[in-house]
């Protein structure tokens, strides 16, 4: 079976019209049809997407932090930042020993 992605309407009558050439033998095929958003889908899309900017653009001017979550903001206040050279293997060891009393 060979598989193909074209891209076509529907008219006022129903019809299929693809607008691109079709590379396949003669025969029979089968469409599976893939609506795309609504333009009032769109649009409220796309207001959320500002409205959501527009959140980030506050959170933003409010206090730099390393996050954009409010809930998380707290969290992150007062603690340091991860050394680069952080030994993740070595971490984990020295946590299990801890724990275990090892």
């Amino acid at each position: 079976m060979q598989a193909l992605k074209l891209e076509g309407a529907i008219d006022e009558s129903g019809h299929l019209i693809v607008s691109e050439p079709v590379n396949l033998n003669p025969g029979k095929v089968e469409i599976i049809i893939l609506q795309s958003f609504a333009t009032s889908e769109k649009t409220t899309m796309e207001k959320t997407t500002m409205q959501t900017r527009e959140l980030d653009r506050e959170m933003q001017s409010e206090t730099p932090s390393r996050t954009k979550i409010k809930t998380f903001k707290d969290l992150f206040t007062d603690t340091n930042p991860v050394s680069m050279n952080l030994d993740y293997d070595r971490a984990r060891w020295e946590y299990l020993q801890e724990k275990h009393n090892l």
